[in-house]
Protein backbone atom coordinates (compact mmCIF):
# COMPACT_ATOMS: atom_id res chain seq x y z
CA UNK A 1 0.00 0.00 0.00
CA UNK A 2 1.07 3.70 -0.77
CA UNK A 3 0.78 7.28 0.73
CA UNK A 4 3.15 9.47 -0.12
CA UNK A 5 2.97 13.26 -0.12
CA UNK A 6 3.36 16.33 -2.54
CA UNK A 7 6.01 18.84 -1.78
CA UNK A 8 6.06 21.61 -4.65
CA UNK A 9 4.61 19.17 -7.15
CA UNK A 10 7.31 16.47 -6.47
CA UNK A 11 6.82 13.35 -4.27
CA UNK A 12 8.02 13.21 -1.03
CA UNK A 13 10.24 10.44 -1.90
CA UNK A 14 10.19 10.05 -6.09
CA UNK A 15 11.69 6.70 -6.03
CA UNK A 16 9.12 5.27 -3.92
CA UNK A 17 6.34 6.69 -6.03
CA UNK A 18 7.80 5.72 -9.30
CA UNK A 19 7.75 2.13 -8.20
CA UNK A 20 4.12 2.09 -7.02
CA UNK A 21 2.83 3.73 -9.71
CA UNK A 22 4.80 1.41 -12.14
CA UNK A 23 4.72 -1.90 -10.69
CA UNK A 24 2.05 -1.38 -7.57
CA UNK A 25 -0.76 -2.83 -9.65
CA UNK A 26 1.23 -6.24 -10.35
CA UNK A 27 1.03 -6.88 -6.43
CA UNK A 28 -2.62 -6.76 -5.79
CA UNK A 29 -3.11 -10.56 -6.46
CA UNK A 30 -0.86 -10.97 -4.11
CA UNK A 31 -2.33 -7.88 -1.26
CA UNK A 32 -5.82 -9.72 -2.18
CA UNK A 33 -4.94 -12.90 -0.84
CA UNK A 34 -3.73 -12.00 2.78
CA UNK A 35 -6.04 -13.80 5.14
CA UNK A 36 -8.51 -11.76 6.90
CA UNK A 37 -6.58 -13.15 10.02
CA UNK A 38 -3.29 -11.19 9.00
CA UNK A 39 -2.40 -7.74 8.16
CA UNK A 40 -4.85 -5.17 10.00
CA UNK A 41 -7.77 -6.81 9.72
CA UNK A 42 -7.88 -8.83 12.99
CA UNK A 43 -7.34 -5.24 14.67
CA UNK A 44 -10.39 -3.53 13.02
CA UNK A 45 -13.19 -4.86 15.98
CA UNK A 46 -11.39 -3.73 18.68
CA UNK A 47 -10.16 -0.16 17.34
CA UNK A 48 -13.32 0.72 15.44
CA UNK A 49 -16.51 1.14 17.28
CA UNK A 50 -19.82 -0.11 14.53
CA UNK A 51 -20.46 2.08 11.99
CA UNK A 52 -17.80 3.60 12.45
CA UNK A 53 -16.62 6.47 9.57
CA UNK A 54 -13.24 5.19 8.67
CA UNK A 55 -10.76 6.77 6.18
CA UNK A 56 -7.97 4.28 4.77
CA UNK A 57 -4.82 6.43 3.76
CA UNK A 58 -3.07 4.42 1.07
CA UNK A 59 -5.40 2.53 0.06
CA UNK A 60 -3.56 0.31 -2.32
CA UNK A 61 -5.80 -2.52 -3.76
CA UNK A 62 -8.54 -1.81 -1.55
CA UNK A 63 -8.49 -4.72 0.31
CA UNK A 64 -8.71 -2.81 3.78
CA UNK A 65 -11.67 -0.57 2.68
CA UNK A 66 -13.54 -3.45 1.64
CA UNK A 67 -13.12 -5.52 4.75
CA UNK A 68 -14.21 -2.17 6.54
CA UNK A 69 -17.09 -1.68 4.64
CA UNK A 70 -18.65 -4.97 4.85
CA UNK A 71 -18.00 -5.24 8.32
CA UNK A 72 -20.92 -2.43 8.59
CA UNK A 73 -18.26 0.88 8.60
CA UNK A 74 -18.29 3.78 6.62
CA UNK A 75 -15.46 4.00 4.25
CA UNK A 76 -13.15 6.32 2.51
CA UNK A 77 -9.62 5.82 0.75
CA UNK A 78 -7.06 8.24 -0.51
CA UNK A 79 -4.31 6.84 -2.88
CA UNK A 80 -1.74 8.67 -4.84
CA UNK A 81 -1.10 6.07 -7.24
CA UNK A 82 -3.42 6.41 -10.44
CA UNK A 83 -2.64 2.68 -11.51
CA UNK A 84 -3.69 1.60 -8.43
CA UNK A 85 -6.60 3.76 -7.80
CA UNK A 86 -8.03 2.01 -10.96
CA UNK A 87 -7.22 -1.50 -10.30
CA UNK A 88 -9.16 -0.87 -6.79
CA UNK A 89 -12.41 -0.14 -8.16
CA UNK A 90 -11.78 -2.98 -10.86
CA UNK A 91 -11.09 -5.29 -7.85
CA UNK A 92 -13.98 -3.88 -5.29
CA UNK A 93 -16.59 -2.49 -7.84
CA UNK A 94 -18.53 -1.04 -4.75
CA UNK A 95 -15.26 1.05 -3.44
CA UNK A 96 -16.45 3.13 -6.58
CA UNK A 97 -16.84 7.07 -5.91
CA UNK A 98 -14.85 6.54 -2.42
CA UNK A 99 -11.10 6.71 -3.52
CA UNK A 100 -10.17 9.41 -4.58
CA UNK A 101 -6.47 10.80 -5.45
CA UNK A 102 -4.53 11.60 -2.64
CA UNK A 103 -0.91 11.15 0.43
CA UNK A 104 0.92 12.62 3.16
CA UNK A 105 2.13 14.85 3.90
CA UNK A 106 0.45 17.43 2.18
CA UNK A 107 -2.10 16.31 -0.37
CA UNK A 108 -5.61 15.23 2.04
CA UNK A 109 -7.73 18.03 1.11
CA UNK A 110 -11.37 15.80 0.71
CA UNK A 111 -14.22 16.11 -1.34
CA UNK A 112 -16.86 18.33 -0.21
CA UNK A 113 -19.46 15.94 0.04
CA UNK A 114 -16.78 13.41 2.22
CA UNK A 115 -16.78 13.55 5.95
CA UNK A 116 -14.46 16.54 7.41
CA UNK A 117 -12.93 14.58 10.23
CA UNK A 118 -13.41 10.48 10.56
CA UNK A 119 -13.59 8.17 13.38
CA UNK A 120 -10.96 6.27 12.51
CA UNK A 121 -7.71 6.53 10.17
CA UNK A 122 -6.12 3.29 8.74
CA UNK A 123 -2.37 3.50 8.03
CA UNK A 124 -1.44 -0.39 6.63
CA UNK A 125 2.33 -0.49 5.92
CA UNK A 126 2.77 3.61 5.11
CA UNK A 127 4.57 5.77 7.54
CA UNK A 128 7.65 3.66 6.42
CA UNK A 129 7.62 5.13 3.37
CA UNK A 130 7.70 9.06 5.02
CA UNK A 131 11.17 10.33 5.55
CA UNK A 132 11.47 10.88 9.40
CA UNK A 133 11.55 14.75 8.23
CA UNK A 134 8.44 14.60 7.37
CA UNK A 135 6.57 12.94 10.11
CA UNK A 136 5.80 15.94 12.06
CA UNK A 137 3.92 17.05 9.13
CA UNK A 138 1.85 13.75 8.59
CA UNK A 139 0.74 14.02 11.65
CA UNK A 140 -0.71 17.58 11.86
CA UNK A 141 -2.06 16.22 8.36
CA UNK A 142 -3.85 13.38 10.38
CA UNK A 143 -4.69 14.76 13.26
CA UNK A 144 -6.82 17.68 11.63
CA UNK A 145 -9.39 14.66 10.01
CA UNK A 146 -10.24 12.96 13.11
CA UNK A 147 -12.16 14.49 15.63
CA UNK A 148 -11.83 13.65 19.86
CA UNK A 149 -12.11 10.04 21.36
CA UNK A 150 -11.02 8.66 16.86
CA UNK A 151 -8.29 5.73 16.53
CA UNK A 152 -5.39 5.72 14.10
CA UNK A 153 -4.36 2.11 13.45
CA UNK A 154 -1.07 1.51 11.86
CA UNK A 155 1.41 -1.21 10.74
CA UNK A 156 5.04 -0.54 11.16
CA UNK A 157 7.61 -2.48 10.06
CA UNK A 158 9.63 -4.56 13.37
CA UNK A 159 11.69 -6.58 11.07
CA UNK A 160 12.53 -6.17 7.10
CA UNK A 161 14.91 -7.78 4.84
CA UNK A 162 17.61 -6.60 2.91
CA UNK A 163 17.67 -2.59 3.83
CA UNK A 164 20.50 -0.77 2.71
CA UNK A 165 20.70 2.63 3.37
CA UNK A 166 17.10 2.86 4.35
CA UNK A 167 15.98 1.44 0.62
CA UNK A 168 15.02 -2.02 -0.06
CA UNK A 169 16.07 -4.24 -3.35
CA UNK A 170 13.57 -2.16 -5.62
CA UNK A 171 14.33 1.24 -4.47
CA UNK A 172 11.72 1.77 -2.18
CA UNK A 173 12.63 3.88 0.73
CA UNK A 174 11.77 2.24 4.44
CA UNK A 175 12.91 4.59 6.93
CA UNK A 176 13.03 2.63 9.91
CA UNK A 177 10.25 4.48 12.10
CA UNK A 178 9.59 2.96 15.30
CA UNK A 179 6.18 2.65 17.59
CA UNK A 180 8.09 3.88 20.22
CA UNK A 181 9.16 6.93 17.85
CA UNK A 182 5.92 7.64 16.14
CA UNK A 183 4.48 7.86 19.67
CA UNK A 184 6.82 10.48 20.46
CA UNK A 185 6.18 12.40 17.36
CA UNK A 186 1.83 12.03 16.99
CA UNK A 187 1.50 12.95 20.70
CA UNK A 188 2.75 16.92 19.51
CA UNK A 189 -0.73 16.98 18.04
CA UNK A 190 -2.74 15.06 21.19
CA UNK A 191 -2.84 11.80 19.77
CA UNK A 192 -1.49 9.26 22.91
CA UNK A 193 -0.45 5.41 22.24
CA UNK A 194 -3.84 3.30 23.38
CA UNK A 195 -2.63 -0.35 22.36
CA UNK A 196 0.23 -1.72 20.42
CA UNK A 197 0.78 -5.40 19.13
CA UNK A 198 4.53 -6.14 18.86
CA UNK A 199 6.51 -9.13 16.56
CA UNK A 200 3.39 -9.69 13.87
CA UNK A 201 4.37 -12.71 11.70
CA UNK A 202 4.48 -11.28 7.99
CA UNK A 203 1.14 -11.39 6.21
CA UNK A 204 2.21 -12.82 3.01
CA UNK A 205 5.05 -14.90 4.72
CA UNK A 206 8.43 -13.76 4.14
CA UNK A 207 11.14 -15.04 5.97
CA UNK A 208 13.16 -12.05 7.57
CA UNK A 209 9.65 -9.70 7.67
CA UNK A 210 8.19 -9.03 11.23
CA UNK A 211 5.42 -5.94 11.69
CA UNK A 212 4.42 -3.94 14.74
CA UNK A 213 1.12 -3.01 14.96
CA UNK A 214 -0.23 0.47 17.08
CA UNK A 215 -3.10 2.12 17.93
CA UNK A 216 -3.32 5.76 18.77
CA UNK A 217 -6.17 7.77 20.25
CA UNK A 218 -7.00 11.41 20.33
CA UNK A 219 -7.07 12.57 23.81
CA UNK A 220 -6.16 16.66 23.19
Amino acid sequence: MTALGDRGGEPVDPATAQYYEQFGADSVDRWESISPDAGLTPFFPTAFRPGSTVLDVGCGSGRDLARLRAAGHVVHGVEPSSSLRQRCVEVHPELAGRVMAGGLPDRLELPEDWPRSFDGIVCSAILMHIPTSELPATARALRALMHPGARLLVSLPARRAKIVDQRDPLGRLFSGVTVEQLESVVATVGLELHTAWLGRPDAQGRTGNSWDVAMFEVTG
